[in-house]
Formats: C-alpha cells, structure tokens, sequence
C-alpha cells in the first residue's frame, strides 16, 4: 500500500549505509565535552548563533529551560565511508531521549548523569543509559544526534516534556538541512549528508515527540518510535502534504506504555515490530552478550514481516543490540 511505495522511493539521493563498524584505535582525543572509545566518538553539538536562538525561544515557550545535545559517531570517518558514492558523510538520526526523573531530582547537569552520558565501564550499574544504544548504531556507521531539555520547573508533570521535546527535534531537523549542527569541542560540522534523508528517532516521551516531528516537520524522511507515549494532546493528526513512513516498536511486558496505546496513534502507512518479551527499558540495560549475526538477522526478518502485513511479533530477546539492529535494518528497508 501506500506505506510500501514511500519505503521503495527512489534511492538515487539516499547514501547507502555503512557495514558495522570494527577498529582498534579511536582517532580524537577524549575532553571535558567529547570521548572517544575504540568504534565510537561522542561529544557536545554547538548550534551557529541564529540556529541556537531559534531554538532556545522554542523549547522556552514550550516551558523548558535549556537543551542539550549530544552526538556519537564512528570514531574514524573512515567507517562511516558510503561504499557506493565512496564519501565519508554518514546518515543522521536525530533521537529525542527523555530525562530520568532521578537525574532531574537531583538537580544535576544532564552531561554529568543522564542518560546520554557514557558510564565508566559497560558493567557499571549506571550503564543502563540510552548512551549505550546510540553507541552501537553510531558504530553501524550514523551519526547519531540525541537531545533532551531541562524544564523551567522542578518536577513537572511528565507529559509536559513531549511538547518540549518535539519543538526542539523540530529545531535539530532545520539545523541538520542547513548544516548548522557541530562539535562544540573542534567547531568542525558532524560529518552527515546535508542532503541525505534525516530519520528521527525517540524513546517514550522522545518516541512521542518523534511521531510528533514526523507528522509536522516536512524534511523528516521516517520515523522510529519506541515504546511511545500517546501524543494526541500535543500533536493534531498527520497532515496530508508530510507523507513520512513510521515504525512502531512496542513491547509485550511494557507495563509502563502499553502497546495498545502506542497503537491507537498509528495510521494505515505505519507499521509495527512488536517484542514480545520487551519491557519499556529494555533499550536502556547494560549491553548483553548476544549473537550480533542472530540478532541482526531476528531484526531484519521482523522488518520483512512488518512492511509485507503492516505488523510482525517477535520472540527474540530484547536488548540494545536488538533495537539498534531494529532502527539499522528499518532505515536500509527504506534506502533500498
């Protein structure tokens, strides 16, 4: 129908991604604002000066304060490298990651114990984080752009943060087509196509907000939302002129969101991969010692399904290389 016709678009503009990404050695030094492991570098996104204006009176007059944001790429633009235009720009997503309420309680800078920040070993406790989902797709070869906001409150009401969030992916999608988006640390632009399709992407709340982008925001190419929360309040229904092709991920042991609600959203183009073991943090637990050959091959074949009868169920096991292979496998059905 009409979901596969915008999933079989011509690719003649899309650069197709690159394979996964294996090196020993990273190639930036680590700072206060970026690090760097071995696949993966990570730091803070500045925005030019008219960019991070626009922005800040956005988020402002949806109630925030400030909003960060933070990118992970291949720690070597080499493994970003398209293997057919032969560049090293690499795909975007731009991912809204909602703040934990034990950060926000604790007052603390979202950089120093949010969700987005690497904790200091992948066993430490901590590293139940988005940071180690958004490392692993970036080591698939995408540049990776996450953002969240601070609200002007202390402890407001939870669905106050999808406005918020959705204002600000807004923002981040305009910033991303004018190549406005760069490392704070070197000042150099994150290395993406300017013209390439940018997929937005989000958990929860962020999941909310993304549907919320990609119902709204011409230029958003496909959305992935997981485990999202009802945006109805915030976002009136999709109009007709921003076709823009979404993936639903729910799960089937989500107590907090529970797949029906995600569902009563979705429209006839949408599909949906539902896990049927999945809790609604499971993208966030430390990372598992899986079979990435299974896990990539239990993604795609829920894809395949998904796209051929608008839904499929999976058994597989969740995990950050689950999702991550989910988000890798759907942007390539759409590339192709």
């Amino acid at each position: 129908g009409t979901q596969k016709k915008y999933l079989t678009m011509s690719a003649s503009r899309r650069p197709r991604i690159g394979t996964r990404a294996h090196v020993s050695s990273a190639s930036a030094s680590s700072s206060a604002s970026s690090s760097s492991t071995g696949v993966c570098h990570r730091c803070r996104v500045s925005l030019s000066p008219p960019f991070a204006s626009a922005l800040h009176s956005r988020i402002t007059r949806a109630g925030g304060r400030r909003c960060d944001v933070v990118a992970y790429r291949p720690a070597t633009l080499e493994l970003g490298t398209n293997s057919v235009h032969g560049t090293t720009r690499m795909p975007l997503v731009i991912f809204a990651a909602p703040l934990l309420a034990t950060a926000m309680a604790a007052g603390n800078d979202i950089l120093a114990m949010s969700t987005l920040t690497p904790p200091p070993s992948p066993t430490d406790p901590s590293a139940s984080r988005y940071c180690v989902t958004l490392s692993k797709l970036a080591e698939r070869g995408y540049v990776v752009v996450a953002l969240d906001v601070w609200p002007a409150v202390i402890a407001p009401p939870p669905l106050w943060r999808v406005p918020a969030l959705y204002e600000a992916t807004r923002a981040l999608v305009a910033c991303a087509r004018a190549g406005a988006l760069q490392d704070a640390s070197s000042g150099e632009p994150l290395p993406f196509h300017r013209e390439c399709d940018i997929f937005v992407a989000g958990h929860s709340l962020g999941g909310a907000a993304a549907v919320c982008c990609g119902r709204t925001t011409a230029g958003v190419s496909a959305v992935v939302a997981l485990h999202p929360t009802r945006c109805d309040p915030f976002c009136p229904p999709r109009p007709r002129h921003v076709p823009c092709p979404m993936l639903y991920v729910t799960g089937g042991s989500d107590w907090l969101v529970r797949a029906e609600v995600s569902r009563s959203m979705m429209t006839a183009d949408d599909v949906e991969v539902h896990l049927v073991h999945a809790g609604h943090a499971d993208m966030l637990g430390v990372t598992a010692s899986a079979d990435g050959a299974h896990v990539d091959q239990a993604a795609r074949d829920a894809i395949v399904t998904s796209r051929a009868k608008g839904s499929s169920r999976s058994q597989a096991s969740p995990s950050p290389e689950l999702y991550t292979a989910l988000v890798d496998e759907y942007v390539r059905a759409y590339q192709s």
